[in-house]
């Protein structure tokens, strides 16, 4: 790339050289290495980023009073605040898990063979409780498919 050539004679340089000044050149056009990484962290860590900032800024501000177990950080003594915090699940079903053993499937035909998208299917979701399966393509069409033990049948065109 010539935006990372320190001169106009270079012509090779070495793998790491090239990498750092790709990594460099990346950094300054985010203006610094924080705003960079913005999107890759988890949501809880970008809230307690945010409140630790309001956190600072609460104490910054004259008169200001600092509420006792408001404490936002991980090492907070109280159990129930952490866990209304938190959007980790409270109960682990065991329903939910995998036995161990040996999984056995089988190919079956296609869930939309009745009806067909015009494209590709590009996500398709299992309702939660009942036997239907929803799926959506590229042709802005959404499909409700009622499966009924190894044969599904067309439910909705929409």
């Amino acid at each position: 790339m010539r935006k990372l050539k320190k001169t106009e004679d270079e012509q090779v340089i070495a793998g790491s050289e090239y990498a750092s000044r790709l990594k460099d050149h990346y950094i300054a056009r985010m203006q610094g290495e924080s705003a960079m990484f913005d999107w890759a962290r988890p949501k809880e860590a970008q809230q307690r980023k945010l409140s630790h900032a309001d956190d600072e800024e609460q104490q910054a501000k004259p008169g200001s009073k600092m509420i006792p177990g408001s404490d936002d950080s991980e090492e907070s003594d109280d159990p129930i605040g952490n866990l209304l915090k938190s959007n980790t699940a409270i109960f682990s079903r065991s329903e939910d898990i995998l036995k161990n053993g040996t999984l056995k499937f089988q190919k079956l035909r296609n869930a939309n063979a009745a009806s067909q998208h015009q494209s590709i299917v590009s996500s398709m979701s299992f309702h939660p409780s009942e036997n239907l399966l929803m799926t959506s393509g590229l042709d802005r069409k959404a499909k409700l498919i009622q499966i009924r033990g190894r044969n599904a049948t067309d439910s909705s065109d929409q």
